[in-house]
């Protein structure tokens, strides 16, 4: 009969505890061991920046440059960038679109002097009476075009292409005198 190798379950192989937690003299087991130091690693983060610090000046540079830009826009007014031709066609445009509105005070203030103190200008009462009768009959003026510009000095002239909105395409061309009072243009009405 062969002897079985099996201990009672309560009893304990002898040194056990003693693999479990070496003593202080002794070295730990193989499988405790502490892995060995890893050689210093380089630094990532530094060499990562050493990389793109040429991307990072340039994008320093292109907000540098829109800042600059965006505070040429604040400082220096859309009106004072505007060429005089543009300036001429905005001052027409506005005049119109305030007739086309019904708005008598915007009317006014893009018509030169010389026309608003004529006997013929038209009173607020007149100009409200045109306009309904016209919005009525013909609906808005809708501009085509603002061409032909000559400036000579303070006066300028320019030719309206407009057609009404009821009667599609019956398009009208009407030559406008303008006059630059305080280094505003005004619409001084026919030349």
């Amino acid at each position: 009969m062969a002897k079985s190798s099996r201990k009672p379950s309560g009893a304990r192989e002898q040194g056990s505890a003693s693999r479990q937690q070496p003593a202080r003299d002794q070295k730990p087991p193989r499988d405790q061991k502490q892995v060995a130091a890893e050689p210093e690693a380089v630094d990532e983060s530094t060499s990562g920046l050493r990389a793109i610090w040429p991307f990072l000046v340039a994008l320093g540079i292109v907000v540098l440059l829109f800042a600059i830009w965006g505070i040429a826009q604040l400082v220096n007014p859309s009106d004072e960038r505007m060429g005089t031709n543009d300036k001429i066609a905005a001052a027409v445009n506005d005049h119109y679109t305030a007739q086309n509105s019904g708005n008598y005070d915007k009317f006014r203030a893009t018509t030169c002097s010389a026309v608003l103190g004529a006997a013929d200008f038209p009173t607020e009462s007149a100009f409200d009476a045109d306009h309904d009768r016209d919005s009525r009959e013909h609906g808005k003026i809708q501009i085509d075009s603002i061409d032909d510009i000559a400036v000579d000095g303070s006066t300028a002239t320019a030719t309206l292409r407009w057609t009404w909105e009821k009667s599609g395409d019956d398009k009208q061309s009407t030559p406008i005198r303008l006059q630059q009072e305080s280094d505003t243009w005004k619409v001084c009405g026919k030349p």
